[in-house]
């Protein structure tokens, strides 16, 4: 797995399928990349990692947490008509879970719910 995630750290954008900047999924650095986040206080875990050397880890201070991928303007192109998946892993200390995964843009928001027991 980690060869595979290494390939795509290094890989360009490829025609047809949007790329978000690695270092929000694949934590390798000792800090967090810009990310403004409200409702949680962020820091980097070593101790639960999936991928990369360490994972985010969100302690909530309020009932909705929302995370933007940059402290100013926008780190990822969204192209129209090219496709793209969103996903989440998730640890948490609840047993069970319900939220919702949305992508802004300026024309829509698509979103997805994510609920269920841990």
């Amino acid at each position: 797995m980690q060869g595979i995630l290494g390939q795509i750290q290094n890989a360009q954008t490829t025609t047809g399928v949007n790329v978000i900047p690695t270092q929000y999924s694949i934590y390798d650095g000792t800090a967090l990349p810009g990310m403004r986040i409200t409702g949680a206080t962020a820091s980097l875990d070593a101790t639960n990692v999936r991928f990369g050397a360490a994972s985010l880890k969100l302690t909530a201070t309020a009932s909705t947490i929302t995370i933007e991928l940059a402290s100013t303007g926008y780190p990822a192109t969204l192209h129209p008509d090219w496709k793209w998946i969103g996903s989440v892993y998730l640890l948490s200390s609840r047993t069970t879970i319900a939220g919702t995964m949305q992508v802004v843009t300026p024309l829509s928001s698509p979103s997805a719910d994510i609920a269920g027991t841990i």
